[in-house]
């Protein structure tokens, strides 16, 4: 059975920017399953919800992440991670997903790691992570409350949610959001 990938291809799920790795980054089968549900879950409700993205990063086999720093621990490795390249900037991106509980649960790792990049991974174990940003020479830091605030406030877009959003989120949810 073939896996479906969505608007994404697998090529696009295992690019890699280390010329030495190119071609050579290809996810076992149980990888690609993890990284159709990440599509499936993740990436295209995003897409469709917050905005367009391009794919920086997605799967890394362990020498490929080893070569660009990643975690030891890191989702990217299993096909539970990918690092997006917004149309709208990582911030914005990033705050928007926040400012939203239906989207902020989509995802568990959230974070800002430039400008350009924001990382998303499947909620997987089931618990949403604080949102981070990577701040040099610090690594990854979670925002405290009143940052968090300040940054929703600065960079989230608004997000108008029609009559199929109003009847999947249900009167309640429709209303918290307008607050």
């Amino acid at each position: 059975m073939a896996l479906d990938f969505g608007r994404f291809s697998l090529a696009q799920l295992t690019v890699t920017q280390i010329p030495q790795f190119k071609g050579l980054n290809t996810p076992d089968s149980v990888k690609q399953a993890n990284l159709a549900r990440l599509v499936k879950e993740v990436l295209e409700p995003l897409y469709e919800r917050v905005g367009p993205f391009t794919i920086d990063s997605a799967f890394r086999n362990e020498a490929v992440n080893k070569a660009v720093g990643g975690s030891a621990y890191s989702f990217h490795v299993e096909g539970k991670a990918a690092d997006l390249v917004p149309a709208m900037g990582a911030k914005a991106f990033a705050a928007t997903i926040q400012k939203y509980p239906e989207l902020r649960a989509l995802v568990g790792e959230l974070i800002v790691n430039s400008d350009r990049i924001v990382h998303v991974s499947l909620p997987n174990p089931p618990k949403v992570y604080p949102i981070s940003r990577r701040i040099a020479g610090e690594g990854y830091v979670a925002f405290n409350t009143a940052d968090l605030k300040k940054f929703i406030s600065e960079n989230a877009v608004e997000i108008k949610t029609g009559i199929a959003g109003f009847l999947l989120l249900g009167v309640g949810a429709y209303l918290a959001l307008k607050k």
